[in-house]
C-alpha cells in the first residue's frame, strides 16, 4: 500500500511482487479492504495446514516439509502515518469494520504464519503505544534528533554517521545493531 507517494512503484518489475495499491486510484478503499480480506483467508488456510501437521510456525513447517514449502509473504505499507489518516483517525477503534482495526487484527497474528508487515513513518511518534508494540522488529535510518532512536529503539545507541542507507535494527529483545542498505 503507497501511501507515500508513488515510491514503491519502483519495485513493480521485481520478481515475486504482487501488486501496489495506491490512494488516487478508482476503488483504493476497497482494494485495502481485499487485501486484508486475502491475509485472513491465507493466515486461516495456513492455521489449519500446520494445525494438521502439529506445527505452530512457518519456519517449523518448512523445516519439516522440504517438499511443500510455503512462501513467506511481505506486506508494506509506504507512509503508515497516512493510513491512520485514511483509515483510523475519524473511525472508532474498536469498530471491526474500521480498516486500521482490521489492520491491528491482522498484525497480531500474522507474523507466525509467515505474513510479515513493513511499514515506514515519517516521525517516531506517528505510532500510539498499541501500534508500537505490534512491531518487535525494528529498522531507523538516520534521525535529525539523536534522542529519537530511543523512543524507537528502546535503547540509547551512538548518533549515526551522516551516511546515506547508514541505520540501526533491533530485532526482539536484543542489542540494536548499526547496518548499511545498499541502495538508499
Amino acid at each position: 500500500i503507497d501511501m507515500g507517494g508513488q515510491t514503491l512503484k519502483l519495485m513493480r518489475d521485481l520478481p515475486h511482487f504482487g501488486t501496489i495499491i495506491m490512494p488516487d486510484e478508482q476503488g483504493f478503499e476497497e482494494q485495502v479492504q481485499q487485501l486484508w480480506r486475502q491475509m485472513n483467508e491465507e493466515i486461516d488456510r495456513r492455521k489449519r495446514k500446520f494445525a494438521d501437521a502439529g506445527i505452530s510456525s512457518l519456519y517449523d513447517y518448512n523445516a519439516q516439509h522440504p517438499n511443500d514449502i510455503t512462501p513467506a509473504i511481505l506486506v508494506m505499507i509506504d507512509n503508515f502515518g497516512e493510513f491512520i489518516e485514511a483509515f483510523g483517525k475519524d473511525a472508532n477503534p474498536d469498530d471491526e469494520t474500521n480498516m486500521l482495526y482490521q489492520f491491528i487484527v491482522l498484525a497480531r497474528q500474522a507474523r507466525s504464519y509467515g505474513i510479515h508487515i513493513l511499514i515506514t513513518v515519517p516521525r517516531h511518534n506517528t505510532l500510539n503505544n498499541n501500534l508500537h508494540s505490534l512491531f518487535t522488529e525494528r529498522l531507523v535510518l538516520r534521525m535529525a534528533d539523536a534522542d529519537d532512536y530511543h523512543s524507537v529503539l528502546g535503547s540509547r545507541v551512538p548518533e549515526l554517521d551522516d551516511i546515506p542507507g547508514r541505520g540501526y535494527v533491533r530485532y526482539g529483545r536484543g542489542e540494536p545493531l548499526e547496518f548499511q542498505v545498499a541502495i538508499a
